[in-house]
C-alpha cells in the first residue's frame, strides 16, 4: 500500500464497488444493483437526475480520510450499510466500517456521541438486527496508510467486557499495536494511543470484545488521526547461539554485533525489544559492572535495552545453581518500528567444570631426580581461571625424600588442563618404596570430581640388611616356673624404615599353657640393628617333663632372613603330684530321686590316669557302695570314664546308692604316681532309689466346706507327686487305682466328676475341688495318690459324702410410720436359710391390702433378684406416700414366686403402714330442752365432745347459726339458738336438725348431724296474726256484739297487740 495521503482520488481495488460511501461534495450514493434513490443535501430537486449520474461514476472513486478528527455530525441519521447477512459494511466520510455477527448485521449514523453539548452530536452505530455482534472494523476507503492518535468507543449489550483494538497493514496485524480496555455498558471509552508508535503507518483497525455477552451495538466516534510518517522500513535481526559461554555462575556479556541487526533504510538501532525472558538464570543490565544481579538491575518481559547499554556491555545473563540450556526472544527497533521477525537467543549454559587428577609416571627410582607432572584436568572449558589446591602425605617425607614444584595448580579460562611437578631425592639408607599420596584438598571455581587421589611411589634403591637369630647360653633351659628368656633379632646394618620380624614357636611345649611371649615379632626401629622378646614359662602344676620349645624366623619386613634362622630352648619341669578324684556324678538318669535299676556315674580324674580296666579285665576298680547291685561296666579314658551299676535289689530297693573305688585298684597317672585319694575332692553324687507309693498323713483324706453341688477334698501326702479322685453314685462298684489314676469309674467308664492336682512344694498339702452335684444326694468318692517317680497307691481310698439340701426363701414384714409428706422407704429383707454354692434366683411383686398403690404406696411388678454362691440376703424398697389424713392403719402384701435351686418357705411378706397423724374431734351429742319456744326465745344447745379446749368452726339448729358458743366445763359446750321468725316450725315428736363441726387448731371434728327428738313441746317460729281493731264510733254502735266486734256493752279496755 502506498504511504500517506495524497490529494488524487484513486480506485481501491480492496472493497466492493457497491458499498454506500458519502463524498466531499455533501451527498450519499449507493451502487447501481437497482438501487435508483438519490439524497440531494441542501441542492435543488430539479439536479437529482443529473447528480445520480454523477454519483454512479463516482462509485469507482475513493479518497483518503481527513487528518485529524472524523465525527460524523454532519451526516444524515439512517442506515448506509449494503446488503445483508452476518457481515455488512458501509462508507462514510472516507471511511469504510464493516461489522460481523452472528447473524444480520446493520450499520448507522444516530445520535448522541461522546460529546452531547452540541444538537448535531452523531456517531456511527455498527449494530445487528438479529443475534450478536462477534467484532467489528473500520478503516480508510482507499487503503492509504494513517497515525492513528485516539478513538472513541460504546459499548452496548449485557456484560462490560474487554476490548481490543489491533492496528494492521495490507491485512497484517501490526506487531505492538494492540490496546485494550474494559468498557461499562452504555458507557463512551476513549483508546488514547498517541504514545504508541506501533499504530503509526496503519490502514486498518479491527474490533473485539472478550466476554461480550449478548453484545448489541458498538459506537465509533472522534476518529482522530495524523498523516502517517512516509519512506521507513521496519530493521531486521538474526537468532543467534550464545558463543564462549555463558558459564554457570558468571555473568555473560552480550556484545550489539551478537543480534544481527540490520535496516533497510539505513536507520540506526535504537534499542532491543525483550519479548520473552529465559526459563532459567536472570538477564538483567548490569548498572554498576559487578557482575552481579542488584536491586532493579532484572528485565522483565518488554523490556527494552538501550544501545548505550549494548555497546557497554552492560546487558548480561547469569545462571547459578545449575546448568540449564535455555533462550529468550527478542526484536530490535529503529526509533521508529520493531522488528517482527520473534528472533531467539540461544544460551547453551556451559556447567562448572569438575577436576580429575593424575599422575604419570606413577613411580621412579629415587636416584632419578628428574620432574614428574602432576595433571588437573577439567571435565570442560570455563570462562575463568580453575585453582587446585593439593595436599600430600603418605610413607615418603616432603623436603627429605621428595620435593614439589607447586602445591596449587592453575587452570587457565578456557583451558582444560595444567600440571604441578614432584621430584625424588636420593639418600644412601635403606628404607624400602616410599609413597606420596597425593589429593584434592579444594577448588576454586570448580568441584573435585568424587575423590580424587593419586599415589607416586619412590622405589628404594638401597640393599636390605640381613637378620640373624641370637639366644644366649645362660637363657637355656629356662624354669617353666616363671623363668625368663630372651631371643634377639639383628641386623647386620642399619636400616631407614622399621624391620619388623615375625617369629613361629612349636615343640613339645604349648604356647598360652606351658609358657607365654611378650610378642610373636620383633621390631626393629629404623637406625637400630638389635631387638629382642622375652619367652616366660607357666608353672601348670601337671608332671609333663622337659618341654621344648622351637622358635623360627618367618619372612621379615624391610629385610632378608638370613639362610634359616631358627633356635630351640628347653623348658624344665618343676611339677611331681599324685592324681585325684575330682568328681563323681550322676550320668544316667542325671536326676534323683530315681526308680530305675540301672545306674551309671560319671568319675572325673585331675589329670590322665591309665589302668582303669572294664569288669572281669585285671584288678576291679569300682565298687557299688548301699546295694546288693554290682558294677556292670567301665567306659573311658583320660581324665573321663563312666562306670554302670546293675541287678542286684535297685528293682525294690529303698535307699541310697554311692560309687566307690575298690581298695585294691591299681589306677596311675601318666608318670606312674598312684591315686591316693579314694573320695572326690570335688562334687560327690548319689543316687536316692524310691520305689514306694507315697501314703497320707494328718487324718487325710477327707472333706470339707460341703455345698449343694460340690465339697473340697483334702489331701496330705508325705512326698512330691500328684493326687487323684473320682465321684460315682453311692454304692456304685469301686474303681481299680488305675480306673481313679485315669479319671475313670469301675470298668473304665466315666464318672459323675474327676479331678487331679501335682502336689509338689512346701509340706505335700492341696485341696481339690469337686462341682456340679446334685443337692441333697449322697456320693462315693475314691482317691489315689502317686509320686513323681510314677509310683501309685494299689488301691484307692473311700470317702462317702452327702451333699447339702437346697436353701429355703423367706421374706420379712416391714411395719413403719408413714410419714406426712414425701415417701419413705419400706425396705424388705429376703433371705435364705443357708448359703448355697449355685446361683439363686426369686422374684417378688407387690399387691394392695388395705392400702393401695394408687394413692399410699408405688407398686413394683413382678422383679427378679439373683444370690451369687455364698449370698444369703438381698433387700429392696417400696416407696410409701406420705398424707397428714388420719386414717387407721393400712397394709400391702410384697409376694415370693418363681424360685430357682432354692424352695419358698415364707412367701408373703406384709408391710403395714402405720397411722401418724392426730385422731380429729369428736362430738358425743347436741342436744337442747324439751319445751316448747317461740320466735324470740333464746334456747340453750349442749354439745358433748370427746376433749375440752375445742372451737366452733360449724354450729347451726334448725338451720339457725348459734352463738354464744362456750366450754363451760370439761367436755361440755354450750351455745344459745334463738328462734327467728321465718324457721321452719317443729311440732312435738319432729326432728329438729343440727349441724355442729368442732375444731382443735386446723384439725375438724366430723358434722355431727343427729337429729334432736322433741317428744313434748313444739318449736313456733311464726308471729301470731294482730286481732280485728274494733269499731269505736258511738253512731255505729248498733248494740249487738258481733256487729261491731265487741261481745258486750262495756267499753273494752285494749291489751296486747
Amino acid at each position: 500500500m502506498k504511504k500517506g495521503f495524497t490529494n488524487r482520488t484513486r480506485i481501491n481495488d480492496e472493497e466492493e464497488t457497491n458499498n454506500q460511501r458519502e463524498n466531499s461534495s455533501g451527498f450519499v450514493k449507493y451502487s447501481n444493483q437497482g438501487m435508483s434513490k438519490l439524497f440531494l443535501l441542501g441542492k435543488s430537486v430539479a439536479l437529482g437526475f443529473l447528480l445520480l449520474i454523477v454519483s454512479s461514476f463516482y462509485s469507482f472513486l475513493f479518497f483518503p480520510p481527513a487528518i485529524g478528527v472524523s465525527d460524523f455530525d454532519g451526516a444524515t441519521n439512517g442506515d448506509f450499510h449494503l446488503g445483508s447477512g452476518t457481515t455488512v459494511s458501509g462508507n462514510l466520510d472516507n471511511w469504510t466500517f464493516e461489522v460481523s455477527t452472528t447473524a444480520s448485521g446493520r450499520i448507522s449514523v444516530n445520535g448522541g456521541g461522546p460529546n452531547p453539548g452540541g444538537p448535531t452530536d452523531k456517531l456511527v452505530n455498527l449494530g445487528r438486527v438479529s443475534g450478536s455482534i462477534t467484532n467489528g472494523l473500520f478503516k480508510s476507503d482507499d487503503g492509504s496508510e494513517f497515525d492513528l492518535n485516539s478513538v472513541q468507543l460504546r459499548y452496548q449489550g449485557n456484560s462490560s467486557p474487554n476490548v481490543t483494538i489491533t492496528g494492521y497493514k495490507d491485512n497484517v496485524a501490526v506487531g505492538g499495536a494492540t490496546l485494550t480496555q474494559t468498557l461499562t455498558n452504555g458507557t463512551w471509552t476513549l483508546f488514547n494511543v498517541s504514545g504508541n508508535d506501533s499504530f503509526n503507518d496503519v490502514d486498518e483497525i479491527r474490533i473485539s470484545a472478550t466476554s461480550a455477552g449478548t453484545w448489541a451495538f458498538l459506537g465509533i466516534d472522534e476518529i482522530n488521526i495524523s498523516a502517517a510518517v512516509g519512506g521507513n522500513t521496519a530493521p531486521t535481526a538474526s537468532s543467534f547461539t550464545a558463543s564462549n559461554g555463558p558459564y554457570e555462575d558468571l555473568a555473560y556479556a552480550f556484545a550489539t554485533g551478537d543480534f544481527g541487526y540490520n535496516d533497510g533504510d539505513g536507520d540506526a538501532l535504537n534499542h532491543v525489544l525483550i519479548e520473552t525472558l529465559p526459563a532459567a538464570g536472570t538477564l538483567f543490565i548490569d548498572a554498576n559492572g559487578n557482575n552481579m544481579v542488584d536491586g532493579g538491575e532484572a528485565l522483565t518481559v518488554s523490556s527494552q535495552v538501550s544501545k548505550a547499554n549494548l555497546d557497554a556491555g552492560r546487558l548480561k545473563y547469569l545462571q547459578t545453581g545449575g546448568s540449564t540450556n535455555t533462550s529468550f526472544q527478542f526484536e530490535v527497533n529503529d526509533g521508529t518500528a520493531n522488528s517482527t521477525g520473534n528472533y531467539i537467543a540461544t544460551l547453551n549454559v556451559v556447567p562448572i567444570p569438575t577436576v580429575t587428577l593424575s599422575v604419570l609416571p606413577t613411580g621412579r627410582i629415587e636416584s632419578i631426580p628428574t620432574n614428574v607432572n602432576i595433571t588437573a584436568t577439567l571435565s570442560n572449558t570455563y570462562g575463568a581461571n580453575v585453582t587446585v589446591n593439593l595436599g600430600f602425605s603418605g610413607t615418603a617425607t616432603s623436603g627429605v625424600d621428595y620435593t614439589i614444584g607447586a602445591n596449587t595448580i592453575v587452570i587457565n579460562a578456557g583451558s582444560t588442563s595444567n600440571t604441578a611437578t614432584i621430584a625424588n631425592q636420593d639418600d644412601p639408607t635403606f628404607e624400602g618404596n616410599e609413597t606420596v599420596v597425593i589429593d584434592i584438598t579444594g577448588v576454586t571455581n570448580g568441584t573435585e570430581d568424587g575423590t580424587q587421589q593419586v599415589t607416586y611411589t619412590i622405589i628404594d634403591n638401597d640393599l636390605v640388611p640381613d637378620v640373624t637369630f641370637e639366644l644366649l647360653p645362660h637363657y637355656n633351659p629356662t624354669s617353666e616356673n616363671g623363668g625368663i628368656a630372651y631371643i634377639s633379632a639383628e641386623l647386620d646394618a642399619a636400616a631407614g624404615v622399621t624391620v619388623t620380624v615375625p617369629i613361629t614357636f612349636s615343640g613339645t611345649a604349648t604356647q598360652g599353657v606351658d609358657y607365654s611371649v611378650s610378642s610373636t615379632t620383633i621390631v626393629i626401629a629404623a637406625g637400630d640393628t638389635k631387638d629382642s622378646i622375652a619367652i616366660t614359662g607357666i608353672a601348670d602344676g601337671v608332671e609333663e617333663g622337659n618341654e621344648s620349645i622351637i622358635i623360627d624366623m618367618g619372612a621379615p619386613t624391610n629385610g632378608d632372613e638370613f639362610g634359616i634362622q631358627q633356635v630351640s630352648l628347653t623348658l624344665t619341669d618343676e611339677d611331681a603330684v599324685a592324681p585325684r578324684i575330682a568328681s563323681i556324678t550322676r550320668l544316667t538318669p542325671s536326676t534323683s530321686p530315681t526308680n530305675v535299676n540301672v545306674l551309671v556315674f560319671r568319675v572325673v580324674f585331675s589329670e590322665p590316669v591309665s589302668n582303669i580296666d572294664n569288669v572281669g579285665v585285671g584288678t576291679p576298680d569300682f565298687v557299688a557302695i548301699g546295694t546288693t547291685a554290682a558294677v556292670t561296666n567301665v567306659s573311658g579314658s583320660g581324665t573321663t570314664y563312666d562306670v554302670t551299676v546293675n541287678g542286684g535289689n535297685l528293682n525294690n530297693l529303698n535307699g541310697t546308692v554311692s560309687l566307690g573305688i575298690a581298695s585294691g585298684h591299681d589306677i596311675v597317672d601318666a608318670i606312674g604316681i598312684a591315686l591316693t585319694n579314694t573320695t572326690p575332692t570335688g562334687t560327690n553324687q548319689t543316687y536316692v532309689i524310691d520305689n514306694a507309693p507315697p501314703v497320707f498323713e494328718n487324718s487325710t483324706p477327707n472333706t470339707s466346706g460341703v455345698t449343694q453341688t460340690g465339697f473340697t477334698l483334702n489331701i496330705d501326702m508325705n512326698e512330691a507327686g500328684a493326687a487323684y479322685f473320682v465321684v460315682v453314685a453311692d454304692g456304685a462298684a469301686a474303681p481299680t487305682s488305675a480306673n481313679v489314676r485315669n479319671g475313670q469309674a469301675n470298668g473304665g467308664g466315666a464318672p459323675i466328676t474327676a479331678d487331679n492336682s501335682t502336689i509338689n512344694t512346701g509340706a505335700f498339702v492341696d485341696n481339690l475341688s469337686a462341682t456340679g452335684l446334685t443337692p441333697n444326694t449322697a456320693y462315693d468318692v475314691y482317691v489315689v495318690l502317686e509320686d513323681a517317680l510314677g509310683n501309685r497307691q494299689a488301691s484307692p481310698t473311700k470317702l462317702d459324702v452327702t451333699t447339702l439340701a437346697q436353701p429355703a426363701i423367706s421374706i420379712n414384714d416391714v411395719s413403719i410410720n408413714e410419714g406426712n409428706s414425701g415417701t419413705t422407704n419400706f425396705t424388705f429383707s429376703i433371705s435364705l436359710s443357708a448359703a448355697s454354692s449355685q446361683t439363686i434366683t426369686v422374684n417378688y411383686a407387690t399387691a394392695d391390702g388395705t392400702a393401695a398403690s394408687t394413692s399410699d404406696y408405688t407398686a413394683i411388678t413382678s422383679t427378679m433378684v439373683t444370690f451369687n454362691p455364698t449370698e444369703t440376703v438381698k433387700m429392696f424398697t417400696v416407696s410409701v406416700n406420705g398424707d397428714t389424713d388420719f386414717e387407721l392403719d393400712e397394709t400391702f402384701t410384697v409376694n415370693l414366686s418363681s424360685p430357682t435351686n432354692a424352695t419358698i418357705n415364707d412367701g408373703t411378706g406384709i408391710g403395714t403402714i402405720q397411722n401418724d397423724d392426730a385422731s380429729p374431734p369428736t362430738i358425743t351429742s347436741v342436744s337442747i330442752p324439751d319445751a316448747s319456744a317461740k320466735v324470740g326465745d333464746a334456747i340453750t344447745v349442749t354439745i358433748i365432745a370427746g376433749e375440752s379446749g375445742l372451737t366452733l368452726n360449724t354450729g347451726t339448729v334448725n338451720g339457725v347459726n348459734v352463738t354464744g358458743f362456750t366450754n363451760t366445763s370439761g367436755n361440755t359446750y354450750t351455745a344459745t339458738y334463738t328462734v327467728a321468725e321465718g324457721n321452719t316450725d317443729r311440732a312435738a315428736g319432729d326432728n329438729i336438725p343440727v349441724n355442729f363441726i368442732l375444731s382443735r387448731g386446723g384439725l375438724n371434728s366430723a358434722p355431727f348431724t343427729t337429729a334432736i327428738s322433741q317428744a313434748n313441746d313444739p318449736i313456733d317460729a311464726n308471729t301470731p296474726a294482730a286481732p280485728s281493731t274494733p269499731d269505736m264510733t258511738a253512731g255505729t254502735d248498733s248494740g249487738i256484739s258481733n256487729s261491731d266486734n265487741i261481745t258486750n256493752d262495756a267499753t273494752p279496755d285494749f291489751t296486747g297487740t
